[in-house]
């Protein structure tokens, strides 16, 4: 078969397929003690199959649809957590990435209030908007004007990658979101002989400024993070499931 009559039947077949291009994929923050899902990162996903039904691209922050695709995922939170409900899953959060860029780019209390005005107190109140720690090196007036007015809006605020090389910690006193997830890098000093005790000081130090602290490390580490200050671990060597995936599961330890 010709090179072209094999893509115009790969690009027949993706269209016929009824696969949305676009879609979330989830991923549990577990309790630390238990294992049991509390809340929800989403991520969005791009869906083909010219490539293979199984085949998933994540988009990165930086790319020039970030707009878009933010505010995709921001219109399918409160169907999301309305079918979490509805199967008695009862959820902290379900969180969405944002680009940094866009804290220089948007008015995020008139899109928030444009997009989710009509949602209940209760439906925006565990609706979270998660940022990269690249965050704390932007404009930091902007920066910190953009986390007042999802506040304002009523809903989280979330910050990755904390304690990343990059990670300039003291800029949390000037903007402080309601969540910060720990960077994987650190959580090999749970197993630092030497420095035994730097790991939950670490954390400890991060809810001083007023956050709930989230793990994120390999599984290997969860065991370790009891007794740490932190409210929930997220796994970094899960692959994301769907929504579906997520209302067919029983609430038990994943």
């Amino acid at each position: 078969m010709a090179e072209s009559e094999k893509f115009i039947n790969d690009v027949k077949r993706s269209v016929e397929s009824g696969v949305r291009p676009i879609g979330l994929g989830f991923f549990p923050v577990v309790d630390p003690e238990d294992g049991t899902p509390i809340a929800y990162r989403s991520e969005i996903v791009i869906l083909s199959t010219i490539k293979g039904e199984k085949y998933y691209t994540r988009v990165s922050d930086s790319a020039e649809c970030g707009k878009e695709l933010f505010e995709y995922a921001i219109n399918r939170l409160a169907g999301i957590l309305r079918d979490l409900k509805s199967r008695g899953k009862d959820v902290k959060f379900v969180s969405v990435r944002c680009p940094a860029e866009l804290v220089e780019k948007i008015d995020f209390y008139e899109t928030l209030k444009r997009l989710t005005g009509k949602q209940s107190k209760e439906t925006r109140g565990k609706m979270c908007i998660e940022f990269p720690s690249s965050l704390l090196d932007r404009n930091q007036d902007k920066a910190n004007t953009a986390i007042l007015d999802i506040k304002a809006v009523g809903l989280k605020t979330a910050i990755r990658n904390c304690g990343n090389d990059d990670f300039a910690i003291a800029k949390l006193a000037k903007i402080t979101p309601d969540i910060v997830y720990t960077d994987p890098s650190v959580s090999v000093w749970a197993t630092d002989r030497n420095k035994p005790h730097l790991f939950k000081a670490f954390t400890s130090f991060l809810g001083c400024f007023g956050t709930e602290v989230i793990v994120e490390a390999e599984e290997k580490y969860r065991k370790l993070m009891r007794g740490a200050d932190c409210v929930g671990f997220i796994s970094t060597t899960g692959e994301s499931v769907s929504l579906k995936t997520i209302l067919d599961r029983r609430d038990e330890a994943v």
